[in-house]
């Protein structure tokens, strides 16, 4: 018996999630691997490793690389399914938080029947084999433009153009997601329309956002459309610009559209502020320019809709959220509350969270049919906002067909 076909043997545990998630992850955030190197589990080549994981392993790679699954089952985050056979390329900053990549949990009596196929494979013994690949597109040079990102991404003269994040010296911060998240991801993905992703500052709006594309591009098979309304968005690979694009291929690290491929269903609309407070009323109109390009263009193809919106959960910013949202009438909000967060390396809160500011309180006024409230996970990003903006410019001046920087 194959091993996907011995997959659906086992019992249906949990409903919000499926291969089993690794129970280790769903208890909290993780900062390094609990895997461990040795001759039975690995092989390094010239430009690439070989990794087998048995049930509940995972690590934590930063760096930049190709992925591909070569047998068994693979879960990004705990969450997404990672097909067998295809390369998946990965950007890893310092700026965010780290994928984690595991082997699922399984009973006893299915990873018996697993692994009695595995016999005469590489790592016989371990239910995944994976591999990580180097990839060199440019991103370690940029430190020659600017000391400030010295430390950005990963750039070690190693053999490798990745790393595993394996002792306790090397420990950073991974993305975790808890059950309540889990059930809320696949709820809102089983008949996914239109989605506004909103919340406090560095709450996990991104991530969360990231989590329901990739899930229904690799698990529906679909394309997604991503409105992302942040003037002052780190991720765009159009600087000073709000976007609209549509997301056909899983997004495996963090938002790094350059290696994108471009379509004519993206729009970009250039704001050139990073604050509503410059030009609100411009702000607005570009908002809704972009929300009908998605109606005239892509509602009637069956493609849903991610929002993202902006920090603004006070004062006339959330007033211009309002308005927008009533144009928008999202059939669901997934809101990331700074009430009871997860708060990682010593984040400190804002004046504005140390009182005493309900859930119900924020939400009062948006317009949406559906409402869920997800505790946010917040860290400090490392760089400021300005830094990572002086970023992207430096990509969009540097890049080069490929692409590369």
């Amino acid at each position: 018996m194959s091993a996907f076909a011995a997959l659906g043997k086992q019992r249906d545990v949990q409903e919000y999630c499926y291969p089993h998630p690794v129970a280790k992850l769903l208890a909290g955030p993780v900062e390094r691997s609990n895997f461990t190197f040795t001759i039975d589990n690995s092989v390094f080549a010239l430009s690439s490793i070989f990794i087998g994981l048995l049930p509940s392993e995972y690590f934590v790679v930063k760096g930049l690389y190709q992925l591909k699954v070569h047998r068994g089952i693979c879960l990004l985050n705990n969450v997404h399914e990672i097909p067998r056979g295809t390369g998946f390329p990965v950007v890893t900053s310092s700026a965010e938080s780290l994928p984690t990549l595991s082997a699922p949990e399984k009973d006893h009596t299915l990873l018996e029947e697993q692994l009695s196929d595995n016999k005469t494979l590489l790592f016989p013994q371990c239910s995944t084999v994976i591999e990580l690949s180097n990839w060199k597109i440019g991103l370690q040079d940029l430190c020659r433009y600017s000391p400030l990102l010295e430390n950005l991404y990963y750039s070690k003269d190693t053999q490798y153009t990745f790393e595993f994040v394996l002792g306790p010296e090397e420990s950073t911060s991974a993305i975790f997601f808890d059950q309540h998240s889990l059930r809320t991801l696949n709820g809102v993905c089983r008949q996914m329309e239109t989605v506004v992703v909103f919340g406090v500052p560095n709450g996990g709006k991104k991530t969360f956002a990231k989590a329901m594309i990739n899930n229904m591009v690799l698990a529906g098979r679909k394309p997604v459309a991503y409105l992302d309304l942040d003037p002052g968005s780190i991720d765009s690979d159009a600087p000073g610009c709000l976007s609209l694009r549509v997301v056909r291929k899983a997004i495996l690290g963090e938002f790094f559209f350059w290696t994108q491929e471009q379509n004519k269903e993206n729009l970009h609309r250039y704001y050139g502020f990073t604050s509503f407070a410059d030009r609100p009323h411009y702000y607005t109109r570009l908002c809704h320019e972009l929300l009908a390009h998605y109606k005239q263009h892509l509602e009637h193809k069956g493609i849903p809709l991610v929002v993202k919106y902006p920090c603004w959960i006070k004062g006339y910013g959330k007033e211009l959220l309002m308005q927008f949202s009533r144009a928008l009438n999202p059939k669901k909000m997934v809101y990331l509350t700074h009430n009871n967060a997860v708060s990682l390396e010593d984040f400190e809160i804002d004046a504005f969270e140390e009182t005493d500011h309900p859930d119900y309180e924020v939400l009062a006024g948006f317009q949406h049919r559906d409402c869920s409230i997800v505790r946010g996970v917040r860290r400090d990003r490392g760089l400021t906002k300005n830094e990572l903006l002086f970023r992207n410019k430096l990509l969009y001046f540097h890049q080069a067909p490929g692409p590369r920087f």
